[in-house]
Formats: C-alpha cells, structure tokens, sequence
C-alpha cells in the first residue's frame, strides 16, 4: 500500500494548544492487532537488552538483543542513555522475536567514549523534534545515494550543542539528555496540558510551523507512545531551538 492510500482514509481533527505548540489529532480505521511490543516495555521486564557491538564499540551502529515471545518496536528518534555515550535510532525498526540485531544510530552526547554501564536504558521520549525531522531528511538521503541508514554526525553534533546552547545550561559531555534536563519543569507542564489525545497519531506544528507528522497502525500503540512523542515536540515549544535546514 502506497503512503497516499494510507493518508486517504486518515482524517485531522480540531487542534489542541498549550503555549506554542498546537497538536492536531489523527483519526483512522483500526489496523490489525499488533504482533510488537515496544521496545521500552521489554527493556523494563528484562526481555530485551541494547549494548554497544562490542567491546571495540562503534558509534553509528549498536545491537539489539530481543529474547521476548513478542517482536520489538524502536521508534526513530529514540534516546538511548548509558554504555560508551547516548545515541538516538535513526530508523524505526523492528527486531524480531528471539533474534538480535544490529540497528543504525547517532551519536548525542559528544564529549564522551567510555562506559557508563555496559547497556543502554531508554530515555522514554524521542529527541527534540527538530532535531528528529532533520535526522529522517539525512537518513533519506543516504539511504538513496548509498543504501544505509546514516546522517551526518557532524550536523547532529552542531545541533545538539545549539540545543543545549538554547537552554542557557552547560554540558560536561555535551548531551542532549542535559538539555532536556534543564527545560525539564516547561516540558513537564506541556505534558500534563496536552497528554490526554486518543488518535493514532498527530500532526504538530510550533508558531504554526510543522514540525512533526506521526501516525500508527494501532491506537493502543499509539497511547502508548504519544507521552514519548510528546516530550520531544515541547522541547522545541518551549524555548530558543535551532532552524531546520536541508
């Protein structure tokens, strides 16, 4: 099924505003029932774990050990916290059940290579939208000039650094996840105004600008995941953030 033949049948309703953000609510017809579970809930019940490649450790690639009955949703834009620095997914993917698997990543802590635990945590919410929206338009591109799923680490670097710039805050190791933690009371509070949506997705816009489209199969799957989403559309609404650009 094409992409237009998906959209045909999704329907945007009545925007939702906190601030400025605006979240406008998508509405389909049921898929079928999903034979995933994300990735965050088998990481907590141990049925699944994220390690570095091993001990060389490389920083665009990490693995994925799915030992559930179940197969594994990661959604792209994840932040992953811990082994030799955090990294975010560049791709949605899933891991099948009982498999493991290596999966592309960025790098989004730059001043740091050295363990600190050998395996990552999720960081339960996707990295400032921005930054995401910029991340899928590099993977494109490499996926069509060269058929892998990579960005320019360079480019994430620069803007992970206007991020944390933005926030007024310094970072030891120049982590986006010290950013978050400096804009943590503003996002909180764009949480608790716009966490209360039943769709399968949104659109979202900050001054009236997209920034964001998101849409699954499932409703459930997306209750579960919007609160994640939704973290990462307020760090852009609630503060100075880089332009997207290319």
């Amino acid at each position: 099924m094409e992409l237009r033949d998906v959209f045909a049948h999704v329907s945007v309703q009545e925007p939702l505003q906190w601030g400025r953000l605006q979240v406008f609510p998508l509405l389909q017809p049921n898929g079928h029932q999903p034979t995933y579970t994300l990735i965050d809930e088998l990481l907590e019940s141990g049925e699944a774990e994220i390690t570095e490649l091993g001990e060389g450790a490389a920083v665009p690639t990490i693995k994925v050990l799915n030992q559930a009955d179940v197969d594994a949703l990661i959604l792209d834009g994840t932040e992953l916290r811990g082994a030799k620095q955090n990294r975010m997914v560049n791709v949605t993917v899933i891991i099948a059940k009982h498999s493991e698997a290596p999966i592309p990543v960025s790098c989004v802590e730059q001043g740091r290579w050295a363990y600190r635990d050998r395996y990552f945590r999720s960081a339960k919410r996707t990295v400032a939208s921005r930054l995401r929206n910029r991340n899928a338009h590099m993977v494109n591109e490499h996926l069509a000039a060269e058929h892998r799923a990579a960005t320019h680490q360079g480019e994430v670097w620069e803007k992970v650094e206007e991020y944390v710039k933005g926030t007024g805050t310094s970072s030891r190791t120049g982590a986006l996840d010290d950013a978050f933690t400096a804009r943590q009371r503003d996002i909180d509070a764009f949480v608790e105004r716009l966490k209360q949506i039943d769709a399968y997705g949104a659109v979202v816009a900050v001054n009236g600008e997209i920034i964001a489209l998101d849409l699954v199969d499932d409703r459930k799957t997306s209750r579960a995941l919007w609160e994640s989403l939704l973290r990462g559309y307020a760090m852009d609404a609630a503060g100075k953030t880089p332009k997207l650009s290319g």
